[in-house]
């Protein structure tokens, strides 16, 4: 791939860090490598429901945010408003009236020359991190694709938990493929790594082994590249790994909760937390048990699981659906 590049188009309810983690799913493409950011607006958009214009500052600040995440261009659409269709109402440098005295117009120019005094400072610089989250569009897909076991699961919006717990305590997170190299990470995080690639468990294993912490969470461990089920129990190729075996998984409806009881604190987490969606029902193996479900038939079955794998070195932790901030500041 030669060239990566993304248009930034946030709705108005669009966190930050979800634009933050696009960002960095677009550098972790070419494996950290700098992309382009290809489009944005200097002033609104106008196919929204609401299309507020950005308050002054704010298009520099979305900016600067692209170039902290790795972007080497920072590009508009459009230059000039046109006359008509649909988008003469979207937001240009260059207005209708058609001078340069404008808000919008000045905000843009600034931005341009205050980039041109820092490019050499930052054109083709890299990112450093020590955290990586899984992210596989495979996997994606087939998720989105599967007849079961709930509607309610979204791959993205449960990644994105995960990176806005790391995003919200200023810790720089790569976005990472299932092939790339594991060495250079203390934590790996895989949320809901449902289908596992042929080689990717042997990768995990080996970064635990070397010391590394890996993080995955409930509905993984399902399938292989094929999206067939391998056989011999959830979950599957990870199941040494994280020393549990998933029996069931139930799916209720969002609006229905079951709790995360810890009997002891551990870190920052302790007392009871909601969890919903999905729920393996998990027996430890090898796995230590940190917290259990506190309600239904599998009230006091284990939620959160700890394991060790391949001596000292490494430690795993298994999560369902647990408030997730203030775990990474454990990890």
């Amino acid at each position: 791939m030669d060239v990566v590049s993304w248009d930034n188009y946030p709705s108005i309810d669009t966190p930050v860090s979800m634009t933050a983690m696009t960002h960095d799913l677009m550098r972790g493409l070419r494996s950290g490598q700098p992309f382009m950011l290809m489009e944005q607006t200097p002033s609104q958009q106008n196919w929204q429901p609401y299309n507020a214009l950005k308050r002054p500052g704010v298009m520099k600040l979305w900016s600067y945010q692209a170039v902290a995440h790795g972007a080497d261009t920072v590009m508009f659409f459009q230059l000039r408003r046109s006359r008509g269709a649909t988008e003469k109402y979207h937001g240009a440098v260059i207005e209708h009236v058609g001078h340069e005295h404008t808000r919008v117009f000045k905000e843009s120019a600034e931005l341009g020359q205050e980039l041109i005094k820092l490019e050499d400072k930052l054109i083709d610089s890299r990112v450093q991190a020590k955290v990586a989250i899984v992210f596989d569009w495979e996997n994606r897909w087939a998720i989105q694709l599967s007849s079961g076991p709930s509607v309610a699961l979204d791959y993205v919006k449960e990644v994105h938990k995960y990176y806005d717990a790391f995003y919200q305590n200023n810790i720089a997170v790569d976005m990472i493929s299932v092939e790339e190299d594991l060495g250079q990470y203390d934590i790996v995080i895989a949320p809901v790594l449902y289908m596992v690639k042929e080689g990717h468990a042997d990768r995990l294993k080996q970064f635990v082994k070397n010391g590394g912490t890996f993080v995955t969470t409930f509905f993984s461990g399902i399938v292989n590249e094929n999206d067939l089920v391998t056989l011999g129990g959830y979950p599957g190729e990870l199941r040494d790994l994280v020393g549990i075996w998933a029996e069931e998984i139930d799916a209720l409806e969002p609006s229905h909760y079951n709790e995360i009881v810890f009997e002891r604190s551990f870190g920052k987490l302790s007392d009871t937390y909601k969890c919903n969606i999905l729920f393996d029902l998990i027996h430890a193996e090898t796995a230590e048990v940190l917290a259990t479900y506190g309600a239904d038939f599998y009230q006091g079955m284990p939620v959160l699981t700890r394991n060790k794998y391949g001596g000292e070195g490494g430690k795993l932790i298994m999560l369902l659906q647990v408030q997730i901030r203030p775990l990474c500041r454990i990890l």
